[in-house]
């Protein structure tokens, strides 16, 4: 199947993500913020940056048409956008160009793609022919040398090398008990804010690869909250699949005998010293796992037609880029 072919071929991906990004910079100056703006699977890099910069320079992610007032020309922005033609991308590169903000463009061609090679902006040009979500390593791997070759430094090259290592280890493993956990019921990913955007990335891949409707809940914030729903939960079959790693692996052992009580609890433990490795090496797996879980009910892992009549309703709602 080409989408678990795909998945398979992460290491590579990543791999080109690097070369391809090896001379692109805006220029060598330190940013006030790094601004990500991008939806779905392009948009889900900005969570990405967000989470491995935690603690080094903020990222802010938008994903929306409108681009925040406070963006300037202190403020460094990724536009990313995989077919370089989603309109709310469009939108907001419009805006930044009007503000003079430095950009980088993250695309594979389309109305983005030529804008930059119009504008003679920095682009970084992304493999052709494969579907949007299954980009994440070769964008996240050349985002990050982006940001090295202006002056930010969130990775290092160990990092990198791990996550490449881990990645074809996980290419390797059975995954057949999640599969199964996953193939029925209704699954609600539950993880700690460090793993956040890895949560999101395994909600993501169940709705767009197995057709699924899933929730994400993060802890601590779950913890005040939603964890109040379950006292007295609705009928149904509930499939709870904690992500956790050695961090908050004390907290997800009391979780999953919480949730047990209320629905069927599988728990994924991601591997790796660095965040990257970890956030990767989970990733690999939220995809192979859900391709599989979309086989087993029966439908194209590939295909999001409800995404391409999202698209034509916003269309008629926004109009083309330009238009006032």
């Amino acid at each position: 199947m080409r989408m678990r072919k795909i998945y398979l071929d992460w290491p590579s991906l990543a791999e080109r993500g690097l070369s391809v990004a090896e001379e692109v910079s805006p220029g060598l100056f330190e940013p006030r913020s790094i601004v990500v703006v991008g939806m779905g699977g392009s948009g889900i890099l900005g969570d990405y940056l967000e989470a491995l910069a935690y603690n080094k320079v903020p990222v802010y992610t938008v994903k929306s048409p409108h681009l925040p007032g406070w963006v300037g020309d202190r403020d460094l922005v990724l536009a990313v956008s995989y077919s370089g033609n989603t309109l709310e991308t469009l939108r907001c590169v419009e805006q930044v160009l009007s503000r003079g903000s430095p950009v980088v463009v993250i695309t594979s061609g389309g109305r983005l793609g030529r804008l930059a090679e119009e504008r003679r902006l920095p682009l970084v040009r992304l493999v052709e022919g494969i579907p949007p979500r299954t980009a994440l390593p070769e964008m996240l791997f050349s985002a990050l040398r982006v940001l090295e070759n202006t002056g930010v430094h969130i990775a290092e090259p160990r990092d990198y090398e791990e996550a490449l290592s881990l990645m074809r280890t996980a290419a390797s493993r059975d995954y057949g008990r999640l599969v199964e956990h996953l193939s029925t019921g209704f699954p609600i990913v539950v993880t700690c804010n460090s793993l956040r955007a890895l949560g999101l990335r395994w909600k993501n891949e169940l709705n767009e690869n197995s057709k699924l409707p899933a929730k994400l809940e993060v802890y601590p914030e779950a913890g005040h909250n939603d964890i109040v729903g379950w006292e007295l939960p609705p009928p149904g079959d509930y499939r709870f699949l904690l992500v956790e790693d050695a961090a908050c692996s004390h907290l997800t052992s009391r979780l999953a005998e919480y949730y047990s009580a209320v629905g069927r609890v599988a728990r994924l433990a991601v591997e790796g010293s660095s965040l990257l490795a970890r956030l990767l090496q989970g990733s690999l797996v939220a995809g192979l796992v859900s391709v599989e879980v979309g086989v087993r009910r029966g439908v194209d892992p590939e295909e999001t037609r409800s995404i391409s009549w999202y698209k034509g309703v916003l269309k008629g709602i926004l109009g083309e880029p330009g238009d006032r």
